[in-house]
């Protein structure tokens, strides 16, 4: 008896012992599951804002500013723009707006659920309750361009039990700072280009494994600019419409990008002798850049942006090379500059006008129905009086009406002293000056029975250059003299005195 009690006491330590051990081992496994859940699952990288959106209403520009409003905040957001029946609506953008049942614009959504368009505090809920959320899945995507082919490698990595029927991995390509003019804006943002390989999404088994690998191939139009486009990739499920992770890349990132060759100028149509700015609007990471430029001076050019000469009229191709060590680009225009020729033109002599002649109509001009101007010419007339002694420089403009292209002559107008000319002038009350030459050296002298003084002494040639100008004299010289650097055959004498302008005309000797 006393055996059998102690092995039966030896049993129930035993169970006691083991119970206690299998309390803690099941404490062990919960308390390593909460941790497990705690660690395993990570943050959304960012939360998807789509907009079922168009360029002919006004209420989409208006939903422009909530986006701003969340971005000053610094909101954790990227956005698609599903352009529906206006100039950047494509196929995949009806898919998905189709997936939403958008029936009107705009139509914002916020993590696969609509909100209330033109209602911030809809957008912030919507806004917080996905970023709050946390994610059973990892992204990473890694990628290079090949010509105008990105080749696209993704990683989907289930971190975490998730339990769903239907999950489906998207991958969108958008563009922003597109030129558009609409509704006060612009330009355009965040506009949806395409989606890999369909709108409809890649299918995500997780039964054999926990990591996905997926491989894309995308080619890029050339008209978009990779430079302002981003990839967005996310993970969606199908049933709620909930997207799980979202993961967001400038295309920049896959550098270099490919090479595309744009150009224009302000107008194809130009006259002769005339210049041209080409405007370089090429796309991507350009290495080597080579402009052609048929009839044009330079003939070749390596300037981003060159000024081209055209002398004469002609029909002329333009050419521009691109090229880096992934692709190359020629854009080829035949035809492109269009050179008119100039009018022909002539300006027939003028006559020589006096000091004194009225005013002179301009007809010298040809072909007729041009333009005179100048100085001292007024409505096709020319004033000498006003013009004075010198030369003048006319200008005669023509445009041709058919063509439009204009060119402008020039020439001379030669304003002489018309005196008769005096040689030696004598004493006496009208002039009481007198004006001699030894050579070069020109002597005035002033009668000792006037009361005048010099003042100020101006020589011109007939042609108006200036030969001599001085304005130092004692009150009581009454005899000068000075020498010309050059003798002149006839000169004209300006003196002025405190009583008079006198003004000769004098044959040297």
């Amino acid at each position: 008896m006393k055996i059998a009690c102690k092995q039966n006491l030896k049993f129930l330590i035993f169970a006691e012992r083991q119970s206690i051990l299998n309390m803690k081992n099941l404490l062990i496994v919960i308390l390593f599951s909460v941790f497990s859940a705690t660690i395993a699952q990570v943050d959304m990288e960012k939360v998807l804002v789509e907009m079922g959106t168009a360029t002919w209403s006004l209420e989409c520009a208006t939903e422009l500013a909530i986006l701003e409003q969340m971005e000053a905040q610094g909101l954790n957001f990227s956005v698609i723009n599903y352009h529906l029946n206006d100039p950047f609506a494509n196929q995949a953008a009806n898919i998905r707006a189709s997936y939403y049942n958008m029936q009107a614009v705009p139509h914002p959504v916020i993590g696969g659920f609509s909100v209330i368009p033109g209602d911030y505090d809809s957008y912030l809920a919507a806004y917080h309750q996905s970023n709050g959320q946390s994610s059973s899945f990892t992204l990473s995507s890694m990628g290079h361009f090949e010509d105008d082919t990105l080749v696209l490698n993704i990683s989907v990595d289930k971190i975490f039990d998730y339990e769903s029927d239907a999950i489906s991995l998207y991958i969108a390509f958008t563009e922003s700072d597109i030129a558009f003019d609409w509704q006060g804006q612009n330009v355009v943002h965040h506009v949806e280009r395409t989606l890999a390989p369909s709108a409809s999404g890649i299918d995500l088994d997780f039964s054999s494994s926990n990591s996905i690998e997926i491989e894309e191939r995308i080619l890029f139009d050339r008209n978009w600019d990779p430079a302002n486009m981003n990839l967005l990739i996310f993970i969606q499920n199908d049933t709620s419409k909930s997207i799980l992770q979202t993961q967001s890349k400038l295309i920049t990132h896959f550098a270099p990008l490919p090479v595309h060759a744009f150009f224009q100028v302000e107008d194809t149509m130009i006259c002769a002798e005339s210049t041209l700015q080409f405007e370089n609007h090429s796309t991507g990471d350009i290495e080597y850049l080579r402009w052609f430029f048929e009839g044009g001076t330079p003939e070749e050019s390596s300037d981003p942006q060159p000024v081209v000469y055209y002398e004469e009229e002609g029909i002329f191709d333009v050419k521009l090379v691109l090229s880096n060590s992934i692709s190359n680009d020629t854009n080829h225009i035949d035809d492109y500059i269009h050179v008119k020729p100039l009018p022909e033109m002539t300006f027939n002599l003028l006559p020589e006008f006096c000091h004194n002649h009225i005013a002179y109509e301009l007809t010298e001009g040809q072909p007729e129905g041009g333009q005179y101007y100048g100085s001292f010419v007024d409505t096709g007339y020319f004033h000498p009086q006003s013009a004075g002694i010198g030369t003048h420089t006319l200008f005669y403009q023509y445009q041709n009406p058919q063509t439009l292209c204009g060119d402008t002559i020039t020439q001379d107008a030669l304003v002489f002293l018309c005196e008769s000319i005096q040689d030696p002038i004598p004493f006496d009350t009208q002039n009481p000056i007198n004006i001699s030459n030894t050579g070069r050296t020109i002597h005035l002298s002033i009668s000792p029975f006037s009361n005048i003084e010099f003042k100020d002494i101006q020589v011109f040639n007939l042609e108006g250059k200036l030969l001599y100008s001085s304005s130092q004299f004692p009150n009581s010289k009454k005899n000068i003299k000075f020498r010309l650097n050059q003798y002149n055959p006839i000169i004209l004498v300006h003196v002025l005195s405190n009583k008079n302008l006198h003004t000769f005309k004098y044959k040297m000797d």
